[in-house]
C-alpha cells in the first residue's frame, strides 16, 4: 500500500510495472526436468470412481438387518411417548408422536414385515419421508450410514425366508452379514393399507 501509483490505478494488475514482472516470471526458462515430470504425472492411468453410489442407513429389527436409502430418512432421534388412538391402534399403528412440535403417526416396521420385535424396547425412532408424509418407526439399533456401489447390491433370493421379501429391493453384505435393502414406496403402501 505504499506504493504512489496505487491510488491512480486501483489495483496492482492495472500496473504497467507489475504487468512486466508477471510475464518475466511466466515467460522464464523451464527448470530441468519440468516436461517431463508433468508428462509422467499426466500420462498416469486416472482412478474412475464409481459414481453409481447411493448412502443407505443401515438399521436393525430383531436379528434382523435392514437399509433405507439415506434421502429417505429425515430424522433418527431417541424414542419419545407413544400417544395410541382409541379404535385404532394395532399391531403395526403404534398411535401417535410428537416430533419436533408436530404430531405424526408411529408404526411398528417390525410388526409390518412380519418380524416379531417389541417397539418398547426401542433404541430409536427412525422418521422416513416419502410421498410428501413422515412415517416414525421404532427400531431396535441405528447401526451405520454406509455408501454402496451398484456392484454391492445382490438380487435378493427367492428362496429368502420372511414376510419382508416382498419389500426387498436389493440385498448388500455388510461386515459378512446380510443387509435386506427397503423399497420405502412399497413400506409405506404397506403402512398407509395397515392404517386404512
Amino acid at each position: 500500500r505504499s506504493c504512489p501509483e496505487l491510488e491512480r490505478l486501483g489495483h496492482c494488475h492495472n500496473c504497467r510495472v507489475f504487468i512486466k514482472a508477471s510475464r518475466r516470471l511466466l515467460e522464464r526458462e523451464l527448470p530441468p526436468g519440468y516436461l517431463e515430470e508433468w508428462a509422467l504425472a499426466v500420462a498416469q492411468p486416472k482412478e474412475i470412481e464409481d459414481t453409481g453410489t447411493e448412502s443407505i442407513l443401515i438399521f436393525r429389527l430383531a436379528n434382523e438387518l435392514m437399509a433405507l436409502a439415506t434421502w429417505t430418512c429425515e430424522e433418527v432421534c431417541e424414542p419419545r411417548q407413544i400417544h395410541t388412538v382409541p379404535h385404532l391402534s394395532s399391531p403395526v399403528f403404534l398411535g401417535l408422536v410428537n416430533l419436533r412440535g408436530e404430531i405424526q403417526p408411529c408404526f411398528s416396521l417390525a410388526a409390518a414385515l412380519g418380524i416379531t420385535a417389541d417397539p418398547a424396547s426401542a433404541a430409536a425412532w427412525i422418521a422416513m419421508r416419502q410421498r410428501g408424509d413422515v412415517w416414525v418407526f421404532p427400531v431396535d439399533e441405528v447401526l451405520t450410514v454406509q455408501r454402496v456401489g451398484e456392484g454391492a447390491l445382490s438380487a435378493a433370493p427367492v428362496t429368502l425366508g420372511g414376510s419382508h421379501v416382498s419389500f426387498t429391493t436389493a440385498m448388500v453384505d455388510w461386515n459378512g452379514r446380510r443387509v435386506d435393502l427397503l423399497d420405502p414406496n412399497l413400506v409405506v403402501q404397506e403402512l398407509a393399507r395397515r392404517l386404512a
